[in-house]
């Protein structure tokens, strides 16, 4: 059996993460194997491998770490409902960092020459969906899933003449040009990214012919250190379907059938819009697909009881779970569950940011009320 020496520093496995799927050639030199040849087939993508799935049990015993570097070449914003992922746009991604101690994802990318950090916190996480497949004994291609309820937070990244430092601006969405098409990725409520784990410890060769093992329990502190520091997040494995949502029906009709409603529909309208692009996508859903939309005008009237709960449960639905896990809505149901029976009623309130304006109908803004 393999024991570790006492004396010193803990030899680590040295755990590299992979986009591009190529030979093992491009690992630094004192952690390149010499990959048996039959091996080597089960280093490219293969979308017909079965998904590996593990529960909490699995994992719970993992090894925690600080922190988890990953390589992956691109980052997918979008959104996702039940099993699609809807993409808006794709950044190059020069590293990754899964910084389990400070609880905050960190990208440094690149868009246009410029180079940016995105920082999203733990804290926002909603949820995480994780499609694993293994290929031969120590690959696992990874493609993970992040849902939140707060876009990330967006920098310019700039080292100027004579500093020592790099300085991180705020990227400002409502300008054009240069900077306009962040507008876009603030949209966003997922972003998503794919690498390769590989595990090697090829100083030992006991540890070499049995890689598969130390490659699962490497997998296993990444998943149990997300699991600790994500104690709120839903984690879940299974496949996400690529898809696009084009918003121009929905857009179309707010701008000419919505146009002069009510103020409070439109208030409820603009706090579903301000729930980003997934907004949008609820409302064509709800309003084409499921057909309520015959309900909101009756003959070039609006119908303002019916509209108001239409919307407002609609708002409530999507705040509820920003991921749409589930597309089962009834305006009937919802209301009747937001009904309440002790004399308080739902104030408007706006939170002002830098990027955006999100228009809230939350129980932080009760009043009592005896009428």
């Amino acid at each position: 059996m393999y024991q570790q020496k006492g004396m010193g520093p803990s030899p680590r496995c040295r755990t590299f993460y992979h986009s591009k799927f190529s030979s093992p050639g491009q690992l630094p030199p004192q952690y390149r194997p010499g990959l048996p040849p039959a091996l080597r087939p089960y280093i490219k993508k293969d979308v017909s491998q079965p998904l590996v799935a593990f529960t909490k049990e699995d994992y719970k015993n993992a090894e925690l770490r600080c922190l988890t570097r990953v390589d992956c070449s691109s980052v997918i914003f979008g959104f996702t409902a039940e099993s699609q992922f809807y993409h808006s746009g794709t950044l190059q991604v020069q590293s990754a960092t899964f910084s389990h101690h400070q609880q905050s994802l960190q990208i440094m990318a690149s868009r246009h020459g410029r180079n940016m950090k995105i920082e999203l916190r733990y804290g926002l996480f909603s949820k995480l969906n994780f499609e694993i497949r293994q290929y031969g004994q120590s690959y696992y291609f990874i493609k993970l899933t992040v849902v939140y309820t707060q876009c990330p937070l967006f920098y310019n990244a700039e080292q100027r003449p004579g500093d020592s430092y790099t300085r991180y601006t705020r990227f400002n969405p409502q300008k054009a040009g240069k900077e306009g098409f962040w507008k876009k990725f603030f949209g966003s409520t997922a972003m998503q990214m794919s690498f390769v784990l590989n595990t090697f410890f090829v100083k030992n060769i006991w540890i070499y012919y049995h890689n598969f093992f130390i490659g699962r329990t490497e997998l296993f502190s990444f998943l149990d250190s997300l699991s600790n520091s994500t104690a709120s997040c839903s984690i879940q494995f299974s496949p996400m379907m690529d898809n696009l949502f084009n918003p121009h029906r929905i857009d179309l009709y707010l701008l000419t059938e919505m146009d002069g409603c009510p103020w409070n529909i439109r208030y409820c309208i603009e706090a579903i819009k301000s729930c980003g692009d997934v907004g949008l996508f609820f409302m064509d859903y709800v309003l084409y697909v499921k057909n309520e939309r015959i309900n909101v005008k009756e003959n070039g009237i609006f119908n303002e009881t019916w509209a108001l709960r239409l919307f407002s449960a609609m708002y409530e639905f999507l705040k509820s779970d920003i991921s749409l896990g589930s597309l089962e809505f009834s305006a009937d149901n919802q209301a009747q569950r937001q009904k309440r029976d002790d004399g308080f009623v739902m104030i408007k309130t706006v939170s002002v940011f830098e990027n955006m304006n999100i228009f809230n109908l939350s129980p932080l803004g009760l009043y009592y009320s005896n009428s």
